[in-house]
């Protein structure tokens, strides 16, 4: 019983002092840009990474991770999907087994595809989207995917 009592107590007085902020993960461009602007914010002064006023370091740090997983995952699906699609091309025609370089060229060699070099990193990912953002900002209503998918694919368009 005396552990429990411990535990609880232990809990009770270990349990963060300051309120839980509340905020909500983006829904639209205007979101995408609130969590993606700092993230590029943070690369060009890494030794100030600025919270926003009222907003505390850890929700700062959470946001900046959130939109480094948005551009890894949009990434990660654009080139998904691409490849499935090239796949069943290769299928259907009845070719042998490709190899991943092989599926790309075919990937880059069809029109609408989107090409990110493996050499782009996350820096560069966020500032592509945070300029398309603000270029265009009669779109920022759209969902953060499409909009981030839309953004990809106008900076790394297949070359034909």
């Amino acid at each position: 019983m005396r552990w429990f009592v411990f535990l609880t107590l232990t809990i009770c007085f270990a349990a963060p002092t300051e309120p839980q902020q509340g905020f909500s993960l983006p829904k639209n461009g205007n979101g995408l840009l609130d969590f993606c602007g700092p993230f590029v914010n943070s690369f060009d002064n890494p030794s100030a990474i600025q919270s926003t006023p009222g907003e505390s370091y850890g929700i700062t740090m959470f946001k900046n991770g959130w939109c480094a997983g948005q551009l890894q995952a949009v990434r990660e699906m654009t080139f998904i999907s691409q490849l499935k699609i090239a796949m069943l091309v290769v299928a259907s025609k009845g070719d042998k087994n490709f190899t991943t370089d092989e599926y790309k060229e075919i990937i880059a060699a069809s029109p609408g595809n989107t090409c990110i070099p493996d050499s782009v990193n996350q820096e560069q990912l966020a500032r592509v989207v945070v300029k398309w953002l603000r270029n265009n900002p009669e779109r920022l209503h759209e969902p953060p995917s499409f909009l981030t998918t839309e953004a990809l694919h106008a900076a790394f368009s297949c070359k034909q």
